[in-house]
């Protein structure tokens, strides 16, 4: 379609159509007829795709690698209204995130990289600088923590029926903590 997408142009638009190819390419057809030869930013997105959401999972879960934990609390309750949103799977979401961040923090952007093509993952290789400078933000002690917090949440969040609000609340305020006490 020859456009450019800024990169929160990109997370936006995948946010809007989830895993919906057709829509995608549907989106991507309508922005192309835009033809305005600049990069289509987060605004052109909110202004033409409909189900833009105010929050969307990528910037949620670069705010919790990023340990911008009173912003993801904040922003909670917006990401949990979608109807493709729930407890499990942002839990899951930042098990990954944070795994990557590991490996980051361990080996640094080449092995992020290789890693990322052997677990079949290369589509996510645009964001080895993201989880790079996310990394330093954290040790191997601290991941070690916060993945002992995740496997703990994902078991609450599994069997408290509902209260995902409440779950995610209490893991950030914990990560929050544990961040306060390693430093």
């Amino acid at each position: 379609w020859g456009l450019a997408l800024d990169y929160g142009a990109a997370e936006a638009l995948a946010s809007a159509v989830g895993a919906d190819l057709g829509l995608l390419e549907a989106e991507l057809e309508k922005l192309s007829t835009i033809g305005s030869g600049q990069p289509v930013t987060v605004d052109t997105i909110a202004a033409l795709v409909p189900n833009v959401r105010p929050v969307n999972r990528w910037a949620w879960l670069d705010a919790v690698a990023g340990r911008e934990y009173r912003k993801a609390i904040g922003e909670l309750p917006t990401l949990l209204s979608a109807p493709d949103s729930g407890a499990v799977g942002l839990i899951n979401a930042m098990v990954d995130h944070h795994v990557l961040l590991g490996i980051a923090v361990e080996g640094g952007t080449a092995l992020l990289e290789r890693t990322l093509s052997e677990v079949g993952k290369p589509y996510l290789k645009f964001k080895t600088r993201t989880y790079a400078r996310q990394a330093r933000e954290w040790s191997g002690e601290e991941i070690d923590g916060a993945l002992r917090l995740l496997r703990r949440a994902d078991a609450r969040a599994k069997t408290t029926g509902g209260r995902d609000r409440a779950v995610l609340e209490e893991l950030l305020l914990s990560l929050q903590s544990m961040k306060r006490a390693e430093r």
